[in-house]
């Protein structure tokens, strides 16, 4: 081997989240909780992850200093909840998804709120967005499926 085929690998070490992936997923090749409820927290997941985007979004371009700190904080926040709902799928034996696998499932996204023209209308526009994230929560909390545990965890989530 030369030594230009050396440089043309990729660097991977044990560490690397590609590798961390898929001893996870070769640990548990398939779910062994409800499939139903891994859906339904992956969804949840989908929607922080939305909202974590939509308020860090918001942060930027908001005027009010106390309010893009107020609005940083809740996309932090959102992240941390994504976090949790991802530890919820890993014990039911699933992979969450990663962020870049998240679709748009709230109805108010960075984009809305770029085009929101003033700090009131950032704000209304994040607070219809927390209304639609707490719906869904509302909505999970009532799946026959979820057992004791994770409905605790999902009123603890979605009343923050």
């Amino acid at each position: 081997m030369n030594e230009k085929d050396d440089d043309d690998r990729p660097l991977m070490t044990p560490r690397s989240p590609s590798i961390e992936r898929a001893r996870r997923e070769f640990e548990h090749p398939s779910p062994t909780g409800d499939p139903e409820v891994i859906a339904l927290l992956d969804h949840l997941s989908e929607a922080e992850q939305n909202a974590s985007r939509a308020c860090a979004q918001a942060a930027q371009l908001l005027k009010d200093e106390d309010l893009a700190k107020a609005a940083s904080d809740q996309s932090a926040l959102h992240e941390q909840h994504r976090q949790a709902l991802g530890k919820l799928v890993e014990h039911l034996g699933g992979s969450p998804l990663r962020p870049d696998e998240c679709r748009q499932i709230l109805t108010h996204d960075p984009a809305s709120i770029t085009r929101a023209t003033s700090d009131d209308a950032v704000m209304q526009t994040l607070g219809a967005m927390r209304t639609e994230l707490r719906a869904l929560y509302a909505s999970a909390m009532t799946h026959p499926r979820l057992d004791a545990h994770q409905r605790s965890i999902l009123d603890l989530i979605g009343t923050i």
